[in-house]
């Protein structure tokens, strides 16, 4: 059994650690050489990141396996914001989670569009501020 490397340690564990190589994912069996990769790139982490009618999509490597079984999970995309909070997809590689990435980004666009989105939103809160004799913010 292999302590506090990550697994992989003794070739009959799995890998559950890693770091990129450019985009590639690569196993990392020493947990302070990934724990100081982990820390140290932050930036080369996310893979893209973008903001539409008030929700945030934001997609990362996750440098950890989050696989039950099969080929490694190593990136997910995540939104945050009105009906779309906390949902997440989940990829094998890099040009997966790019493809996942502008697909959800394309989703939000479209779904935010026809039901009008942010700026129904911002309109009620312009006609409830009237209402109220307040001054909307702009």
């Amino acid at each position: 059994m292999s302590h506090g490397g990550g697994g992989g340690g003794d070739g009959d564990e799995r890998p559950t650690k890693y770091i990129l190589e450019g985009h590639t994912p690569v196993p990392c069996h020493d947990l302070m050489t990934w724990a100081r990769w982990y820390e140290e790139n932050y930036l080369k982490r996310h893979v893209a990141r973008s903001r539409i009618r008030g929700v945030l999509i934001s997609t990362v490597f996750l440098a950890i396996d989050h696989s039950w079984s099969g080929p490694p999970i190593l990136f997910e995309t995540m939104t945050f914001g009105a009906r779309f909070s906390q949902r997440l997809w989940r990829y094998q590689t890099w040009t997966e989670a790019e493809a996942g990435h502008k697909e959800i980004h394309a989703q939000v666009h479209q779904a935010t569009r026809r039901r009008g989105g942010y700026q129904m939103r911002r309109c009620d809160a312009v006609k409830r501020n009237r209402r109220q004799n307040k001054k909307f913010p702009t």
